[in-house]
């Protein structure tokens, strides 16, 4: 309880992701808010496709002054700084992370970052995922299909805690209740089906609700692979 309270000491808002059920009756007595489970889209039919995206290899000072414009979109989100991105994505120690862009001459107009997981199947994880509108998703989206169709993966994904892409997910065949594809697969876990996660407004001059949180996959730990 003590790390609780130093950390929010700090903090307006706080959120954690995964959580176990010993642990949310904690966050729960810490006056938290169980927020459920985070949405979750899965594609199978994985065709190849054309796409408008290109290879980000690193996020330099163009994507910061398009950032300052992208996240007008995102009321509650991390702060996706091009050094928190080269830090999170790019330069990771580990564990290695495909990142598509759409440019333009005046900047970025989004990203997607995809991680290739190997085991007794094959997927590709849309961990992080940002757009200014829904020409840019899609375009972003089909990049990600594309290159799970070339890695031969067993499906695609995508968790996050905002319904915002929906429209465009649904619109390119994403299902929205499978249920049979396991949520983990380093090993298979056919017995946890989602990914739970809870929030907590500290600040209370600060009115946020829970449809304004946008949340991903690397925004939590369970983005790392489990074989780790």
């Amino acid at each position: 309880m003590y790390n609780f309270k130093e950390i929010e000491k700090e903090m307006d808002v706080v959120y954690s992701t995964g959580i176990n059920q010993e642990g949310i009756k904690l966050f729960k007595g810490l006056n938290w808010t169980d927020a459920g489970n985070m949405y979750r889209w899965v594609l199978k039919n994985l065709e190849k496709t054309d796409h408008q995206a290109v290879s980000v290899t690193q996020f330099d000072n163009s994507w910061d002054q398009s950032w300052e414009k992208l996240k007008n979109r995102f009321v509650t989100t991390t702060n996706r700084t091009s050094e928190y991105l080269n830090w999170r994505f790019i330069n990771h120690p580990k564990t290695q992370y495909k990142v598509f862009g759409i440019k333009t001459k005046e900047g970025y107009d989004g990203y997607i970052v995809l991680r290739l997981e190997e085991g007794e199947l094959r997927a590709v994880r849309i961990v992080d995922f940002v757009a200014s509108d829904e020409i840019v998703e899609k375009e972003l989206l089909k990049a990600a299909i594309n290159y799970a169709h070339e890695k031969k993966s067993d499906f695609l994904d995508f968790f996050c805690t905002s319904k915002m892409y929906a429209n465009s997910l649904k619109d390119l065949g994403f299902n929205d209740s499978d249920n049979e594809t396991p949520v983990f697969i380093l090993p298979i876990d056919n017995i946890r089906k989602n990914i739970n996660w809870a929030y907590k407004v500290i600040n209370q001059r600060i009115n946020i609700k829970q449809e304004d949180w946008f949340i991903v996959k690397a925004d939590g730990d369970k983005d790392r692979p489990q074989n780790i």
